[in-house]
């Protein structure tokens, strides 16, 4: 487990202050510190002091990165605390222009300038002995959400015109583009997704310079709707970091099951497209306060049950302070101990929730969390990673208003029970009428109208009946369930902020457990046959 977190080099060179955070940092096993670098184009702090910075960093053991804003936060992300920090983008960048044909304040289009200016910014890392970079998740094309968004300024509008032999206004365009209810014209759609995905994968490639290694922060559950081509930047670059799953920064979001399992539903998203060792964690308090130490604490359980190897701590423009560091400090051994066993084993999946078929399609991007409270070994997958996640898989749930596409279909025959909930039966009526042959199943129930346990009982209920041959509750509510079928174990999740309890079914048996709050417990098959239980 390799431990990060963002930090002022102002505060670094300042070393009366700064020492004694230094030594806390090394206390809470902090591997890698990144330091703020060029922020929508300016610098933080000059290059000479970005340099003593890295000096001192490195004296003190730490290896170091820069972490760079390149586009700027449609608000202040921040800090909202410090009304005096300038968001402003520079005055030769041009302003980010919505489908209204509305300038999104703070956020910057990514013109032939602006583009420019950020891998001169990065060339001048490189030269200055720096040899790591991870932009801010401020690099998309939109605002979280299931619509396809994009820069139509006139400019933009031209370029895709020209690219595709188009001649469409701005609001031709933005009504060719589908949404949720609306199917539009799916040829444009892939055009235009094409088009703006293509400006943020220019800037990774551009960025991509020898000496450096580069990295994204994504948004939660960002894709090809947002600018964001994660598959394409993955292929381009080999070795490029990606942070993943980020969401719910403070405890009025975070605070609740559905929320906790939103976040590793993300989590998941994004690791079906990138390796795990190429993954970071979103581990943010945001505002400052916001969120619990514990909760904090949690989040890190969350990502290292997942897999992820890289914890990131984040915070905006302030320290997390010190009694969040302590609780870590605390949780720190049993957790890596954890990760240090278990991070090679591959995370097995064997239910499938189907997540759309790619961003081009505007599908939804929210969801009733039943499937991952309910104690199943669940992740979503979209359309168009379905055939590679598919080797492992037994069930696939088709719920709510997601398309049965091409890209679905050529997978049906690698799923053992397909389940199709009465609003997704109904959305794909037509493809379904030639589907006979494929082993589905038509529950008689609406997903997402009845609450998550007396729903989640259903659930279970529907697939005991097809003999399944994987771990899963059955009873309780409100646990995750991650299987380590080569490490013959399993991990547990309470993602509820209090004490839960049930029944898990697992290597033909059925094991009580308990888990107090903000808990993970692993239970273990021995080679002797019994069942060890750590709890962390």
């Amino acid at each position: 487990m390799h431990i990060h977190y963002n930090m002022n080099p102002l505060l670094v060179i300042n070393e009366a202050e700064s020492q004694g955070a230094l030594d806390l940092f090394k206390r809470s096993g902090i591997r890698t510190i990144w330091l703020w670098g060029y922020f929508f184009g300016r610098w933080w702090a000059s290059m000479e002091d970005m340099i003593k910075a890295k000096e001192i960093l490195l004296r003190n053991g730490f290896e170091v990165g820069v972490a760079q804003v390149p586009v700027g936060h449609p608000g202040n992300s921040l800090n909202p605390d410090d009304d005096t920090l300038d968001l402003t983008i520079p005055s030769s960048w041009r302003y980010r222009i919505d489908r209204n044909g509305e300038p999104v304040y703070f956020c910057a289009d990514l013109d032939e300038t602006m583009l420019s200016d950020n891998v001169r910014a990065i060339e001048m890392l490189r030269d200055a002995g720096f040899e790591q970079v991870f932009y801010d998740d401020d690099l998309r094309q939109g605002n979280w959400g299931p619509n396809i968004e994009g820069c139509f300024c006139d400019d933009c509008l031209k370029g895709y015109n020209e690219a595709y032999n188009r001649r469409l206004t701005r609001e031709e365009l933005a009504r060719s583009l589908p949404r949720p209810e609306e199917p539009g014209d799916p040829e444009v759609a892939q055009e235009w997704v094409a088009y703006l995905s293509g400006k943020i994968s220019r800037l990774m490639k551009q960025s991509d310079l020898p000496g450096i290694r580069i990295g994204i922060q994504v948004m939660h559950l960002g894709d090809e709707r947002h600018g964001i081509d994660m598959p394409g930047i993955r292929d381009d670059i080999p070795g490029c970091m990606f942070r993943v799953g980020e969401g719910h920064f403070n405890d009025q979001d975070f605070g609740n099951p559905q929320a906790r399992a939103y976040d590793l539903f993300s989590i998941l998203h994004h690791l079906n497209i990138v390796p795990r060792e190429q993954a970071f964690s979103e581990t943010t308090v945001f505002p400052p306060r916001s969120l619990s130490p514990s909760s904090l604490v949690f989040k890190v359980k969350m990502a290292v049950s997942a897999g992820i190897p890289n914890i990131f701590f984040m915070s905006g423009t302030w320290m997390i302070e010190e009694d969040y560091w302590q609780v870590w400090i605390e949780s720190k051994e049993a957790i890596e101990r954890v990760a240090s066993e278990y991070e090679p084993y591959a995370r097995i999946f064997p239910v499938h929730q189907a997540y759309g078929t790619d961003g081009a399609g505007a599908e939804p991007t929210e969801m009733p969390q039943t499937a991952f409270l309910s104690g199943l070994p669940v992740k979503p997958v979209r359309g168009l990673e379905a055939e590679k996640n598919a080797e492992k898989a037994e069930v696939l749930l088709f719920f709510g208003k997601y398309r049965l596409t091409d890209a679905w279909i050529r997978s049906l025959g690698n799923y053992r029970t397909i389940i199709f909930d009465q609003t997704a039966a109904a959305y794909n009526e037509d493809s379904l009428s030639g589907l006979a042959d494929f082993p589905i199943v038509r529950w008689e129930h609406t997903f997402g109208t009845k609450p998550t346990e007396e729903e989640g009982r259903q659930l279970r209920e529907l697939l005991a009946a097809t003999n399944p041959q994987f771990p899963y509750m059955t009873e309780g509510r409100n646990i995750g369930v991650i299987w380590l079928r080569d490490a013959d174990g399993v991990i547990l999740l309470n993602m509820h902020g209090a004490r839960t309890e049930g029944t898990l079914r697992f290597d033909g048996r059925s094991h009580r457990v308990e888990l107090p709050a903000d808990t993970c417990l692993l239970i273990r098959r021995e080679t002797n046959g019994s069942y060890s239980r750590t709890e962390w």
